[in-house]
């Protein structure tokens, strides 16, 4: 088990809900061997299982902060803790209750970075919209770079 997960949460038959899950898909084409990469599907909960025993987790979901769509977020849970106008998550429970909910049932929490893209449509279809599949590549980029940090 590698020390790193990149993990993407999202619905990928509900449109730009769907952008943690092709990250995954396109990161598997270029990651390294020793990096670790999951699809979350829709539930934060069920992540649990991954996290055990890693020192970094990466996230990507898609992420309502108002902005254009396309827009990438990068920030970290004590960057939730503040007031935020940030819909963290499109899912049943939010990012932030799932990680209080990982807090106390892990022994250790991993270091969590956490890149969003502001969605334009998350109603049926499986496709992106053309402004987050052109976001696509760099946030695959940037949580590559990331995983190297």
């Amino acid at each position: 088990m590698a020390q790193t997960l990149i993990l993407g949460f999202g619905n990928t038959l509900m449109g730009d809900d769907g952008i943690g899950v092709r990250a995954i898909e396109r990161l598997r084409e270029a990651a390294p061997p020793d990096l670790d990469l999951a699809e979350g599907g829709t539930s934060a909960l069920d992540a649990i299982d991954w996290l055990a025993d890693r020192n970094r987790l990466i996230l990507i979901d898609a992420v309502r902060g108002g902005r254009a769509p396309g827009t990438i977020y990068r920030f970290t849970p004590a960057e939730l803790r503040t007031p935020a106008k940030l819909a963290l998550s499109l899912h049943s429970i939010s990012l932030p209750e799932a990680m209080r909910l990982w807090e106390l049932q892990l022994e250790a929490m991993p270091e969590i970075v956490i890149f969003g893209v502001e969605p334009a449509a998350t109603e049926w279809g499986t496709g992106l919209s053309a402004p987050v599949a052109a976001a696509l590549p760099e946030v695959c980029r940037l949580a590559l770079a990331e995983a190297r940090r």
